[in-house]
Formats: structure tokens, C-alpha cells, sequence
């Protein structure tokens, strides 16, 4: 067996990662997405994912004779009975296998005490974005370093890697660092530790980037020496392509198509599609359910927006569908969100628990925590049934203290507000919500629980130096607020009014965004 031959000579010392990007069987529904290879289930007859450490080729050490071999994990592009999609860049008109894009994504951001469940976390939150039908799985050592340890921490700064002249320059990062055109960048000395307390050399914008490498426009002339010899900072981020590709399927409704042509020319960051659609607009076809009945249905076929057509107010109709697409857009973008400050080290989790509840207090008391991992399937995803309840924990790692805000985004596409609270009755500030240097806090009285819609659903915790609150923005769909507003809040809000297509910029230096991924189920009985 090949995988033991290898295991074998690196001894129980070595360490083993094999990656299958391959399609495993399924079929494909609306010709939403490109699919890999071949709908043959790629395994032995009678298998059945196990989810436990890997032994070589599904056998154990015992039955092949083998002793002394390295660890191995495995990661896998799909389940075995789904179809693994290529994930397609729109701007760059070009197709990866989207286990090894969200893979080597992933990879930019692990250091020496990563393990390898919490990369596989980072490739499902980066898949989830890219091709949201597929379950990637991973099994084998799951709670051994990357590597054995032997991984560096990235660096928070770029270098200049090629001298092309006096205001054309290349550096080391790209699209799976999460560089896009327009970004904006500055030069500063090589010894600098902290950008805010330094003076720029000089300053650029990003006018073409490729996976690890971008070209940088220089914002006047310098010579080699000068440029070279620097680190290079990202000033204003931008989250590369932000829109969002629809296909129209409304049959025997020529008037209602028309109209929705014509209103969705109007949305700059919304174009119209027949091939890798994110969303689908259908009626009176075969996946809609009776005449006249429309839906909007998404890639990984959540029904956002169903009913039938019962009026000829046909203007009424495309507001109701227009809504929907922008509603999808901003959950969208703020899914993509993955920013990080170096200076903000913070992490969350979340703690599944028992409690008692009060009936005349009317008021919930924790009896007991629970162990996170009997909560892992067998494709080692968090999963959680309807009713579970949960707190959470945030650590703080850094020299300063933090402030965060948690976001749930559901199945649906739904977005929620979980801290600060949206009640009327919680009066807490924005500003209360903290969590000094180098400090924990685990928030007890701060219960949740897990509800339909069952599916993949995203929490994430917004860190950031100052106080913001974005509750308003999102309770008003970015209605103009009164005051100075964060970058932050300026980004929310942006993605609700946006007008003209052009790119959404944040600073970097003020936030940094942590995502647990985990998937609701139906309890059993």
C-alpha cells in the first residue's frame, strides 16, 4: 500500500497530510456549478466514512503487519455521496478545485501550535463561501500539530520580491492572503514593528494579483534601494469580488422577467448569470412547486424567498425579490469577513451546557458544561442538535484590552445580532462588552440555544480597540446614523446602500474577525 510504504519510512516521528480533491458520486441539480472527475463512488464497496484516525488505506496497523508507522490525516474535498465542485473566480475567469483553494487559503494563517482540526475548521469556513453544497471531512489524527509543530507563524507584513521599475514593484502576497485589487498598501522600514508608530516610506495601490504574488503601483517614483529593503503593510483592504451572479428562470412571465432585467441593471453589485449562478429566480419550471409559484433559491439550494404569484402587481413582486437579493448580498459579504489585526489576539468558543430554569424568576442557571467533542460528527464538524443550549468563552492573548460583538448567521441567510443584545430589556452598553489583556471571560448569563432551520450556520466574533455597535445599522438596513462611525460600521452599512460598484474597503489595523463553523440538526427522539 502506497500511504504505508511512505509512513513507514518517515517511523512514528514523521507526520503525513494526504489531500483528495476528487469528486466522490451525487448529481448535480440546475447546472449551478462545475463539477471534478467522475460521479463513481471513489472507495471500496461497502465503506462508510468512520471519522476516527487513519490507519492506511482503512486498514488497521494490526491487519497489514505494519508497526512503527507516522500519524497521517486525511482531508477529503466532499463526502462520499456528494459531488465535489470547482470553486470558480469570477473576476479572474478561472476554476481551482475548491479543496485545495480553501486548503492552501487556510494554510496562510497557522503556526506551530495549529492543530489539524482547527486548519480543517478554516478550510470549511473557506469552502462554505466557495461551494456551499459540499461537506469537506477529515479524519486521522485530528488533534495533532500541523506537521508535528514544524509550521511558522506568518508574518503580519509583505516584502517586495521583484524590482520591475521606479513605480511598479511585486510583493509576496496575494488572493489566499486575502489581497485584491485596490487594496491599498505602505512601505516602512525594515525594523519596524508597529506601522501606527512609524513613518511610511511610501505608498501604493494592488493593480493585479495572482494566488501568492500582487503588483503594486507605487504612488510616485523611488529607486531599487529604497523600495526593496522594506515590510509592507496593508493600509485598506479590499474583499476582492463582492458581487453576486443571478440566474433568472421565470417561464410563461415575459412581462415579470422584463421587469426584473430591468431592476436588477439598476443593483451594481448584482449580474445576471446562466452559468455558476450564487442565487436562482424561478417559476413554472420543474424544481418549482405548482403554477406560478415562485422561489429564490441559493447554490447550496436554501429556499431564501417563496409564494405564489396571486396579483398582476408585478412591481410588488420585484420589490419582494430585489429585497431578498440584497438581503443575501450583505449576509454575504459579512460571511467572507476574515480580517486580522496581529495586535488583537483573541479567540472564542463555544461551551454546550445543561441548565435549570427558574419559573418564577423566570431565569436560566448553568448545572453543568459539557464536553465540546462528543458534539464532532463523523466528518469531525460541529453539530448540534435543535434545543442544545451553549455559552460562550472569549480569551484574550493580547497586551490591550478588546471589545467584541457576536454575529449568527443562520442556514437561511438569516443575520442576528447576539452581543450586544438587540432585546429592549438589555440595557448594557457596547462599551461593557470587553475583555481586558491577557484575560478570559466565559458568559453565563449570556444563554443561547439551537433552533431551526437546520444547516451550516456561522458565529462570528468581531474584536476590535474601540467600542462600536452595530446593532442599529442592521436594525435600520443601513440607515444613515448620526455621528462619526467606525470603518467598521461604515463597511455594514455600506453594504446595505451601495450605489455604484465599487470596492468595499476596511482598515485592517482596527479588527480582527474569529468564525466557528457548525451545522444544526434535527434532535432525535
Amino acid at each position: 500500500m502506497l500511504t504505508d510504504n511512505i509512513r513507514e519510512q518517515l517511523g512514528a516521528d514523521g507526520s503525513v497530510l494526504m489531500i483528495m480533491d476528487a469528486c466522490h458520486s451525487g448529481t448535480a441539480s440546475r447546472g449551478m456549478a462545475i463539477c471534478r472527475g467522475t460521479e463513481k463512488v471513489f472507495s471500496e464497496p461497502g465503506y462508510t466514512f468512520r471519522g476516527e484516525p487513519d490507519k492506511g488505506n482503512f486498514d488497521n496497523d494490526d491487519e497489514s503487519g505494519i508497526g512503527n508507522l507516522a500519524p497521517m490525516v486525511t482531508l477529503s474535498g466532499s463526502d462520499q455521496h456528494e459531488v465535489n465542485f470547482e470553486y470558480y473566480d469570477k473576476e479572474k475567469d478561472t476554476s481551482y478545485g475548491s479543496l485545495s483553494y480553501a486548503f492552501s487559503k487556510a494554510m496562510m494563517d497557522v503556526g506551530p501550535n495549529t492543530t489539524y482540526r482547527v486548519l480543517f475548521d478554516r478550510i470549511s469556513i473557506n469552502m462554505s463561501t466557495l461551494t456551499p453544497r459540499q461537506s469537506p471531512q477529515i479524519c486521522g489524527e485530528v488533534d495533532m500539530e500541523i506537521f508535528g509543530g514544524k509550521t511558522e507563524a506568518p508574518e503580519p507584513y509583505f516584502r517586495v520580491t521583484k524590482f520591475l521599475n521606479e513605480t511598479n514593484v511585486m510583493i509576496n502576497g496575494g488572493n489566499l492572503m486575502g489581497i485584491y485589487d485596490s487594496t491599498e498598501v505602505a512601505f516602512y522600514p525594515m525594523d519596524t514593528k508597529d506601522p501606527d508608530d512609524a513613518q511610511a516610506v511610501a505608498t501604493g495601490t494592488i493593480i493585479h494579483t495572482s494566488g501568492i504574488n500582487s503588483r503594486v503601483l507605487l504612488d510616485k517614483a523611488y529607486d531599487k534601494e529604497t523600495i526593496s529593503y522594506t515590510r509592507v503593510y496593508i493600509t485598506n483592504q479590499n474583499f476582492g469580488d463582492n458581487d453576486i451572479y443571478v440566474k433568472i428562470d421565470l417561464r410563461n412571465n415575459l412581462e415579470m422577467e422584463e421587469a426584473l432585467i430591468a431592476r436588477i441593471s439598476e443593483m451594481p453589485k448584482v449580474k445576471i448569470t446562466d452559468e455558476n449562478p450564487d442565487l436562482v429566480v424561478e417559476m413554472n419550471n420543474e424544481f418549482t412547486r405548482g403554477s406560478n409559484h415562485l422561489q429564490i433559491i441559493t447554490a447550496d439550494e436554501i429556499v431564501l424567498y417563496a409564494g405564489e404569484i396571486k396579483s398582476a402587481n408585478t412591481e410588488k413582486y420585484i420589490d419582494s425579490i430585489t429585497e431578498t437579493i440584497n438581503s443575501y448580498l450583505q449576509v454575504n459579504l459579512i460571511k467572507k469577513l476574515d480580517i486580522k489585526d496581529p495586535r488583537i489576539k483573541v479567540t472564542f468558543e463555544i461551551i454546550p451546557v445543561t441548565y435549570e430554569w427558574d419559573e418564577i424568576e423566570e431565569y436560566a442557571t448553568v448545572t453543568s458544561e459539557l464536553d465540546i467533542k462528543q458534539f464532532y460528527n463523523d466528518g469531525n464538524k460541529l453539530e448540534f442538535p435543535e434545543g442544545q443550549v451553549f455559552m460562550f468563552k472569549i480569551k484574550n492573548d493580547g497586551y490591550s484590552r478588546i471589545y467584541y460583538q457576536i454575529i449568527d448567521i443562520k442556514p437561511d441567510n438569516s443575520l442576528e445580532i447576539l452581543l450586544p443584545s438587540t432585546n429592549v430589556w438589555d440595557e448594557r452598553l457596547p462599551s461593557e462588552f470587553v475583555v481586558e489583556k491577557k484575560d478570559s471571560v466565559i458568559l453565563h448569563n449570556d444563554l443561547y440555544q439551537f433552533l431551526p432551520p437546520y444547516g451550516h450556520e456561522y458565529l462570528k466574533l468581531i474584536a476590535t480597540r474601540q467600542p462600536i455597535d452595530l446593532r442599529m445599522i442592521i436594525q435600520t438596513r443601513g440607515a444613515k446614523i448620526r455621528g462619526n462611525s467606525s470603518p467598521l460600521e461604515e463597511l455594514f452599512r455600506t453594504s446595505y446602500t451601495q450605489t455604484r460598484s465599487e470596492p468595499i474597503m476596511v482598515k485592517p489595523s482596527q479588527l480582527t474577525v474569529q468564525t466557528i463553523s457548525l451545522i444544526v440538526v434535527e434532535k432525535k427522539e
